[in-house]
């Protein structure tokens, strides 16, 4: 016997209760106790039938994130971290970059969409979410608290004066020198000088030259579940290479969704769940694809057979 559906099962229990009610009291169901057929005094009997429900089960598998060659139709991508549709809003709205970090359902998050470079932001509520085309610069990726290092070089090449830095970043740079353990989130304006700057160039104190480095720690990103980005935002006339949808889900939609995506693995392709309630039902009725900061899924409502 094939696999019945949560419909057809409903369905079977009624007809069977109908069934019984029908033999065990037929006088009463065909005549009133005056003998006039009930049909004629009050009409038919109401039909029992079974309520209707949503799917049976939603799937979320993960895809490759789309990016649309030239001249293709770009796909479009609705965004469920509130940090990223935070980030994507207020960068739009301000000169320079915004930075921003936020949780994630995976350790080690790297996040996919800092590979755009022409992204197009919608929302259904235009007076929160920005609309058009803009140029796009992000980086980002696990954070935790960068260790600040610098290793003494023997010889004497070309270095960058010590001296010649300015508040933190000087403070910085001496305490490094001195093996002082400093340290400094990515995603900062100190953190983005040390990851650009520091990091692999050579500098000069007191005649003596260091090449800046990142400590390396124990499992200090590999346990991490929290992810940087620092993102900048120009409106341009460039075709989008994707579309962007922030439209937030709701507390009831993540109160649900959260556990889903935290099973989810990086050695499973999909993830999912049955009898999904009626909020995300209505959440993901039109959404093509969905993404979290690492992963773009795509989900699927299914009946079950």
């Amino acid at each position: 016997m094939g696999r019945q559906t949560r419909r057809a099962l409903l369905a079977s229990t009624a007809a069977l209760v109908g069934a019984g009610a029908g033999c065990t009291g037929l006088r009463h169901a065909l005549e009133g106790s005056d003998g006039t057929p009930t049909a004629e005094r009050d009409g038919p009997p109401p039909t029992d039938s079974p309520t209707e429900s949503g799917p049976d089960s939603l799937t979320l598998e993960a895809v490759e994130p789309p990016l649309a060659t030239e001249g293709a139709e770009p796909r479009t991508v609705t965004v469920y971290p509130e940090s990223m549709a935070l980030a994507l809003r207020r960068a739009a709205r301000i000169e320079g970059t915004y930075r921003s970090h936020g949780p994630a359902f995976v350790y080690a998050p790297e996040p996919f969409w800092t590979r755009y470079r022409t992204v197009r932001l919608t929302g259904p509520d235009a007076g929160s979410t920005p609309q058009g085309v803009y140029e796009m610069a992000a980086d980002g990726g696990i954070r935790y608290e960068l260790l600040v290092g610098a290793d003494r070089l023997e010889d004497d090449p070309p270095a960058a004066q010590v001296s010649g830095l300015e508040g933190a970043r000087r403070e910085l740079a001496l305490a490094a020198i001195r093996n002082e353990g400093p340290r400094v989130y990515p995603e900062t304006e100190l953190g983005e000088w040390v990851r650009t700057e520091w990091f692999d160039n050579r500098w000069e104190h007191d005649g003596t030259v260091y090449r800046g480095k990142e400590v390396q720690q124990t499992d200090a990103a590999f346990f991490s579940q929290q992810v940087w980005a620092t993102v900048q935002l120009r409106e341009t006339r460039a075709d989008p290479q994707v579309v962007f949808e922030l439209r937030a889900p709701g507390d009831e939609v993540r109160d649900v969704l959260g556990p889903v995506f935290d099973e989810w693995s990086k050695d499973e392709p999909t993830t999912g769940m049955d009898d999904p309630p009626a909020a995300v039902v209505e959440y993901l009725r039109d959404v093509d694809l969905l993404a979290t900061h690492t992963t773009v899924f795509r989900p699927r409502l299914e009946e079950l057979l």
